[in-house]
């Protein structure tokens, strides 16, 4: 049997806020008074950079091991990069206090100290983009091919 005490309504999700938000859209009082005022989101979403890594742990196990230092893991960026700099990492997180720590990690006996940084995050909005030409790069062609 359907449990009609509930309606349904539309959802909106913003992945950009930095968490799992949705926004619900109550068709009337009566319906937003089912919605608990003492609901609130225990996690979050945090884009961290992790630097200091010696290449030879560079593994995924790596990183969601120090990841789980604030979360889980969620996504490596760029898992194929050329670089090794840094890696940037989306985890899933309790914590509401911006995380930027230095600790230290043993590999074999030696000691390496592992920078922490959270960032903010990004979402591409790409539907309001001109074409792949620009005119400052139409301008920069036509004026080399005056010389």
């Amino acid at each position: 049997m359907l449990d009609t005490s509930y309606e349904l309504v539309p959802l909106s999700f913003f992945p950009d806020m930095g968490g799992f938000w949705v926004m619900l859209q109550f068709q009337s009082k009566t319906a937003l008074q089912h919605a608990s005022d003492s609901s609130s989101i225990d996690e979050r979403v945090a884009w961290i950079d992790v630097e200091g890594v010696p290449l030879k742990v560079w593994t995924r196990n790596t990183f969601a091991k120090i990841s789980s230092k604030w979360g889980s893991l969620l996504y490596e960026e760029d898992e194929d990069a050329p670089y090794f700099h840094r890696k940037r990492l989306c985890i899933k997180t309790t914590s509401n206090e911006n995380i930027c720590e230095s600790f230290k990690i043993v590999v074999k006996g030696k000691i390496f100290w592992i920078r922490v940084k959270e960032v903010s995050g990004w979402a591409p909005d790409f539907s309001d983009s001109p074409d792949d030409s620009s005119e400052s790069d139409n301008e920069y062609v036509d004026d080399k091919s005056k010389d």
